[in-house]
């Protein structure tokens, strides 16, 4: 029988400790781990939560309110021609917000359920940023908001309703339409909204610009991620769910394309949606608001 030495036991003794600190580093690495994901999980089922209890109030009360107008409208036959076009103009205002609302929660649950892909066509780009202003319009006007157009680029004005990009009209429009609509809600009264439109040979740049309350730095990046709000808690100022800008910021990366901002507290934001146009081999089916079917680093913010 081999007798072990002192030095083989010291020997043996020291690759034991040195295994056991070891298992005790690879110990704390996963048990900080743990902590972060738990964190983690703990945040996102109080943005749940908050999600949960917004949306319930941004669904219930426009549904309230159409209900009690419309029940009002048809309980009584002595309103006047100007009372009539007043609650109908609130009945419109309260179901196109219910609406929008409907669609992104729709969008994101297909986009949940993996069944959204893009589906590209002919889109002339001027009816369809028409079509946003148009739908928009009672927003704009409840704020006094100036709203300006602009082109960049070569573009002949006087045949830009032929102008045309290859584009998924519907989901361009929902991304336009969520920007465009914070854009609005945190806008000041009397400010002003921008859209900024450049076509170029194989892309096209949509810019969506307001002067309103401004974003800080250190939110941007928070503010795509699904239930985010800067606004929360009971005394929130402004409408919304925290879906919005997800719902932007999934749809341009199914699309593979470009979002940037750039924005200034107190001076405004401005949202740069960029998208390249896949080659078509046909484009001959084109609607008036789009298709038939369902960057660059963003310039230094100015204001306007």
């Amino acid at each position: 029988m081999n007798r072990i030495s002192d030095d083989q036991i010291i020997a043996t003794l020291k690759a034991r400790f040195g295994e056991y600190n070891l298992a005790i580093r690879d110990l704390q690495v996963m048990t900080s781990k743990l902590e972060t994901l738990n964190q983690k999980l703990l945040a996102s089922e109080e943005l749940k939560s908050n999600f949960l209890s917004n949306i319930r109030n941004e669904i219930n009360n426009p549904l309230a309110s159409i209900l009690a107008m419309s029940e009002l409208l048809m309980g009584s036959s002595s309103f006047s021609a100007e009372e009539v076009a007043s609650l109908g103009k609130t009945l419109h205002t309260e179901a196109f917000y219910l609406n929008f609302q409907m669609r992104n929660i729709f969008v994101v649950a297909d986009l949940e359920a993996g069944e959204t892909a893009p589906e590209y066509g002919s889109v002339h780009l001027n009816q369809l940023i028409q079509r946003l202003l148009n739908s928009f319009r009672h927003r704009l006007e409840s704020k006094n908001l100036e709203v300006a157009v602009e082109w960049k680029g070569k573009v002949d004005m006087e045949r830009i309703e032929q102008l045309e990009v290859v584009a998924d009209s519907e989901k361009v429009y929902l991304i336009l339409a969520n920007l465009f609509d914070n854009a609005i809600e945190f806008n000041r009264e009397k400010g002003k909204v921008k859209l900024v439109v450049e076509v170029r040979e194989k892309d096209f740049e949509i810019q969506v610009v307001d002067n309103g309350i401004g974003i800080p730095v250190s939110a941007q990046k928070d503010i795509l991620s699904r239930f985010y709000q800067l606004d929360t808690g009971f005394n929130k100022r402004y409408k919304g769910h925290g879906l919005g800008l997800s719902v932007v910021k999934a749809l341009v990366d199914l699309m593979e394309g470009k979002l940037n901002i750039d924005s200034t507290v107190g001076k405004g934001s401005r949202f740069s949606l960029q998208l390249r146009m896949p080659e078509l081999l046909e484009r001959e089916l084109v609607s008036d608001d789009g298709n038939e079917f369902m960057f660059d680093d963003a310039e230094e913010f100015e204001e306007f």
